[in-house]
């Protein structure tokens, strides 16, 4: 065994079937400090010779470790065991971008460029404070929500919950197809170690929370609002959903986590997920369904989900004021369940094209010029979006000012030389 350095440092050959795990140091941010980690996966193929004993198909992850570093290195030929995870994730985004031209289109559609930019530079923007002021408010009742929906007794610390909801609402704003809700299993599992199965099962009760609280919404606000013409679009949604949730609740309650259990079975035959995930996470899923099989729970999450829509409706109707459009808080209201009912659908990044499609959409219903609504679509999608890249900026600013300099590791910069 060589090393890439005549320090003192350790190289580590794993033969794997394209995952690995290892022992390693890694660097607090903060203090500087080294600490050990075992790292999830490596992987990192080698790419087959002929004088090369070892089978074919297999991987080799060549791992230099020393005080402050790692490098992985290896080439293959051989497929990926996820390539048809990846062509799937592929098609996804491919039908959200598809769906993002098709909103956009709908928003531009018999619109005037002047009259879009009269609109904008006629508004009053001092309206837009409090506006903002209020999607906060919201924001942290989402994440309380959230917190809400996990088991008392398992409930992460709500600082981690808040911290990784921020997380999912910036990895929307950035990728495609609503990726934010797996980034925020990620986090939420890396801060407080809450189970990703676990996470994911509260996900699910939170989207369908979701659905049932804006067509309720839009059912009780019905007598007053114009014609709506997606109506019965979102009735059959509701009906679906319904039915969904009612199912997997009695399949929950009367058989535990033996069905899903059953169905994980076939797993086990593929190399590359551990059999411990498969052993533990139907119970864990099982345990993240508590804000649909636990009444008070369910009760309590509802509420939080409710009034966190009601306080972005209202926020909206500020930004309604802003632009002189002359219409009821209710309006703001029917925005956001317009807005929240597209985005079931895959998009494209920070749901561009969907956000504004289904806003001028809406101020069609109330008569509002398409131009006008456009700009009003707009300036509402920037105050969502804004805040959420201006925040991520400035903690990355300050962890990079508070984290201590120190120079390059000479082992990491010898092996970076040597590959």
């Amino acid at each position: 065994m060589r090393t890439t350095s005549a320090e003192a440092s350790v190289s580590l050959y794993l033969l794997t079937n394209d995952t690995g795990c290892v022992l390693r140091h890694t660097d607090d941010e903060v203090t500087g400090e080294a600490s050990l980690l075992r790292s999830g996966y490596v992987n990192a193929p080698y790419e087959t010779q002929s004088s090369d004993s070892r089978p074919p198909g297999r991987s080799l992850a060549i791992v230099i470790c020393s005080d402050h570093a790692m490098v992985v290195t290896g080439r293959s030929d051989t497929p990926r065991p996820g390539s048809r995870l990846a062509h799937g994730k592929a098609l996804v985004i491919a039908l959200g971008l598809l769906v993002s031209v098709v909103f956009a289109y709908i928003a531009v559609r018999g619109v005037h460029a002047q009259e879009t930019w009269d609109a904008f530079a006629s508004a009053r923007l001092e309206w837009l404070v409090p506006a903002l002021v209020l999607m906060i408010v919201a924001f942290f009742l989402r994440a309380l929500r959230w917190w809400t929906l996990f088991a008392p007794g398992r409930r992460p610390p709500l600082r981690d919950v808040t911290g990784a909801t921020y997380v999912g609402y910036l990895a929307n704003a950035l990728l495609p197809a609503r990726a934010g809700e797996a980034a925020r299993t990620v986090a939420l599992n890396r801060s407080a170690r809450t189970p990703v199965a676990e996470c994911l099962a509260t996900i699910f009760v939170e989207r369908a929370w979701d659905v049932l609280s804006l067509i309720l919404l839009l059912f009780l606000m019905l007598p007053a609002l114009p014609h709506v013409t997606w109506l019965r679009a979102a009735t059959l949604l509701a009906a679906g959903l319904v039915v969904v949730l009612a199912i997997t609740a009695f399949v929950v309650i009367r058989w535990g986590e033996g069905p899903l259990r059953t169905l994980m079975r076939p797993l086990r035959w593929l190399p590359f997920i551990p059999p411990v995930l498969i052993d533990q996470a139907p119970g864990q899923f099982v345990q993240g369904l508590a804000g649909l099989v636990k009444a008070r729970v369910a009760a309590v999450s509802f509420l939080w989900t409710t009034l966190s829509w009601i306080v972005v409706g209202i926020s909206y109707w500020l930004v309604m004021l802003a632009f002189d459009l002359g219409l009821s808080p209710l309006a703001g209201e029917l925005v956001v369940i317009g807005i929240g009912l597209a985005l079931v659908l895959p998009s494209s990044p920070g749901a561009i094209g969907v956000f504004e499609g289904a806003t001028v959409v809406v101020l069609g219903a109330y008569g509002i010029d398409s131009s006008v609504a456009l700009s009003y679509a707009l300036v509402l999608h920037a105050l969502n979006l804004i805040p959420l890249f201006a925040i991520g900026l400035g903690a990355f600013v300050w962890r990079r000012v508070r984290r201590p300099s120190r120079p390059p590791h000479p082992v990491a910069e010898e092996a970076s030389r040597a590959l």
